[in-house]
């Protein structure tokens, strides 16, 4: 199931950057939440697939241009830790460019939860439960 589950990750970056909500509801679980408590930019906790909408709306507020693509997943089985590299450009002009971790909870063949933030490496694989 995990090859399945890295799968998931990679469509959930396609769908976001082409901004295809309609592939929300075939890569999300119906109770699914995506925790950015832990974020400098924009920290909340969305919920469902119009929860996702939202933070589309917002990051979309928040930024000229945005990209997010994934560095690394590590698989886990019913877990992921992914390495995302952001770059992008403010509405402000300012622009940056740098690397967060997320963990990936799965469940039923679908993205059951999103926990972002994290700065390092070891911090989101200790949340995932797992050693370097």
């Amino acid at each position: 199931m995990s090859r399945e589950n890295v799968e998931l990750v990679r469509r959930w970056f396609e769908a976001g950057e082409a901004r295809d909500y309609s592939a929300f509801p075939d890569l999300f679980h119906p109770d699914f939440v995506l925790d950015l408590s832990r974020n400098i930019f924009n920290p909340d906790t969305y919920r469902g697939v119009e929860g996702l909408r939202l933070f589309a709306e917002r990051m979309d507020e928040m930024w000229e241009e945005m990209e997010a693509h994934p560095d690394e997943i590590i698989d886990a089985g019913d877990w992921a830790v992914v390495a995302v590299r952001m770059k992008g450009t403010g509405r402000d002009g300012v622009q940056g460019e740098m690397v967060v971790f997320s963990v990936y909870e799965f469940r039923e063949g679908k993205i059951t939860r999103i926990t972002g933030g994290f700065r390092e490496r070891d911090e989101a694989l200790e949340a995932a439960g797992l050693q370097e």
